[in-house]
């Protein structure tokens, strides 16, 4: 017979013995009354579970749910041979998160100090257990099985999120936009519900738990974090747009629009070159009027803080330049007069090279070049650019310009005939106009010959000849130098074609010429050749870019992008037919197509060598004005 260690003998209070002090030579006598017979039964005892401990020593009551992600050593008060020890999932209320392996063994050990057969269960998961203990004892044996519930409460521990499940770099846009990124919504342990934003400011989010899920600081509530919309960048415009010139002693003025309501502060960098006068203002624009004080360059410190917060505050920078007086002059040493690299003519030399040595003995042409060019001159009542001071072959000087708009649509006759010939000329539906509609002499190309030399020249044999030069008004028809020669060479395509240097050789070259093609004309009004285009942007890309590869980034660099608002002709025939004439393409790329297309003009004209400036400054505000 066997008894519990627990079991207490005697019945004095403070004297009862164990059995473990009874086994240590303390005597006595039990009675044990037997019932029934005395033939083997089956056992039918359960295993008493004596206790449960993780570890650290902590106890464990099995009735109770306990904790896992810990050892539990299970202790059996019974001196029965077990032959194994095995743990199972209950079929009863399984719960998704169990992941011990079924019908697992356990070594079950006897301690014989506790007498008692102990078994080191891991516990993995949160979850229903059983534990079956299985012993034989002589003819009996027997599996007897109890279940320990693990804890319900038990809960896998996540990390709080944080604002870098944001999306990034959200600025304003007026528009709703999501905070969160769709692949952020449904992490492992918690959902995010998505918000939306639109103004600038911070916007919190929160983050909801999971069923069986923790935050790792034991909390459960909903976490939150914040999300940011920043304020949209605030872009300054100007008028004009990137630099004042002014004269020294007189003024100018610089609008400056921003696209909310604000307030203005604007301060010049340094007030003995120019000062301005300016009362801090609120708005979306304010004007401020610049002093010129003495030649030189400098800029004006702008900042601008906005009223509504999905702006931000903006500082910037505009440039002044204080320009010297003006004496009236022969136009062409005027603007000598005015080299520099920013905003005036700079020189070109023998070997194409750039300069602002006024006194290079080299120079072979001026030019401006760049996008800030201050070269508005006043022609016909309206805005032409110059492109430079060249000269003839008798060494004379003249100033070359070009109209700073293309001719509109209503400008051109839809008919012109010339030397017997009914050319078209318009282009119904744009601005647009054939280069040579129609075949005379051997070649479509050949300017000569073409349509739209007659009609610019004004060379119809109508009665009432609509020729553009007939549209020129008194005094400035005057000034055109009538017998300008102009050079007809071909220029080269593709990637064996020209830049920007090889086509100012080539336009120049009479034995470059199509088959049945002139090599000069002499007349008044022409147009640009790609060499012209070229050379005013920077010349950077004068040797080292072909033109046919010219894009956005080239054109950004030249003034002539101004009135570049569609494909427009260039003067040069195209070695690649007898029909082909260069383009300038309204992405930048130069290129070539049929005389018979419809592209945009812009009239070019050299003036006589003795026409004179008499005012202006050479900008928008401010143009050259001629006499």
């Amino acid at each position: 017979m066997w008894i519990s260690s627990d079991a207490k003998i005697g019945n004095m209070e403070g004297a009862d013995y164990t059995a473990e002090v009874w086994n240590n030579n303390v005597y006595a006598s039990v009675k044990v009354a037997v019932n029934g017979d005395f033939n083997p039964k089956d056992l039918t005892e359960d295993y008493l579970i004596l206790n449960a401990s993780n570890e650290s020593g902590e106890k464990y009551d099995l009735k109770q749910p306990i904790q896992s992600d810990e050892d539990i050593t299970i202790t059996l008060g019974s001196k029965r041979e077990i032959t194994k020890f095995v743990v199972e999932k209950s079929e009863q209320n399984p719960i998704a998160l169990m992941s011990l392996p079924e019908s697992t063994d356990y070594p079950a050990e006897y301690n014989p100090t506790s007498r008692a057969w102990e078994a080191k269960v891991t516990i993995d998961e949160t979850g229903i257990y059983d534990y079956y203990a299985e012993y034989s004892a002589g003819k009996n044996s027997k599996t007897y099985s109890f279940t320990v519930l693990m804890n319900p409460d038990r809960f896998v521990k996540v990390e709080k999120p944080t604002s870098a499940l944001c999306k990034q770099g959200l600025t304003y846009t007026g528009s709703p936009q999501d905070l969160i990124d769709e692949s952020n919504l449904e992490k492992e342990g918690y959902t995010i519900t998505q918000v939306q934003g639109t103004d600038a400011k911070e916007y919190e989010v929160k983050a909801h738990l999971k069923d069986k899920f923790r935050w790792s600081d034991s909390s459960q509530e909903d976490a939150t974090f914040n999300c940011t919309i920043g304020p949209k960048t605030t872009t300054l415009t100007y008028s004009p747009t990137t630099k004042l010139s002014v004269a020294k002693g007189s003024k100018g003025t610089v609008k400056i629009t921003a696209p909310t309501e604000g307030t203005f502060e604007v301060t010049s960098k340094a007030s003995g070159t120019a000062s301005v006068t300016f009362t801090p203002s609120s708005g979306t624009s304010t004007t401020v009027t610049v002093n010129g004080v003495s030649e030189g360059n400098t800029s004006l410190d702008i900042k601008f803080t906005p009223t509504n917060n999905n702006y931000a505050t903006k500082t910037d920078t505009y440039s002044i330049q204080v320009k010297k007086v003006l004496t009236t002059g022969v136009a062409t040493e005027v603007i000598k007069d005015t080299i520099e690299l920013d905003g005036g003519i700079i020189g070109v030399t023998t070997d194409n090279a750039m300069t602002t040595d006024k006194g290079a003995s080299n120079i072979r042409e001026y030019r401006y070049s760049g996008a800030t060019a201050d070269n508005y001159v006043t022609f016909n009542d309206e805005k032409w650019r110059i492109i430079g001071i060249f000269k003839d072959e008798s060494g004379t000087e003249h100033m070359k310009i070009i109209r700073n708009e293309l001719i509109k649509e209503d400008d051109f006759p839809t008919e012109y005939t010339a030397n017997g010939t009914s050319f078209a000329i318009r282009y119904s539906g744009g601005d647009w106009a054939y280069w040579n509609s129609t075949k005379t002499g051997t070649n479509y190309n050949d300017w000569t010959t073409a349509g739209l030399m007659y009609w610019l020249n004004s060379k119809g044999t109508d009665s009432s000849d609509t020729g553009y030069l007939n549209k020129i008004k008194s005094p400035y028809k005057g000034m055109i130098e009538e017998n300008a020669k102009w050079y007809l060479g071909n220029n080269k395509y593709g990637s064996s074609g020209d830049t920007t240097v090889t086509a100012y050789t080539n336009e120049r070259d009479v034995s470059n010429i199509y088959s049945g093609n002139k090599g000069t004309w002499t007349g008044s009004i022409a147009l640009m050749y790609p060499s012209d285009m070229g050379f005013s942007t920077d010349s950077s890309y004068w040797s080292s870019t072909k033109l046919y590869s010219f894009g956005s980034t080239q054109v950004n660099t030249t003034w002539l992008k101004e009135g570049h608002t569609t494909s427009e002709w260039f003067l040069s025939p195209s070695s690649t037919g007898s029909n082909y004439v260069a383009l300038w393409s309204i992405d930048g790329s130069v290129g070539d197509v049929t005389a018979s297309s419809r592209y945009g003009v812009r009239p070019v004209l050299y003036l006589k060598s003795d026409t004179t400036i008499n005012g202006g400054q050479g900008t928008s505000g401010q143009p050259y004005l001629l006499q």
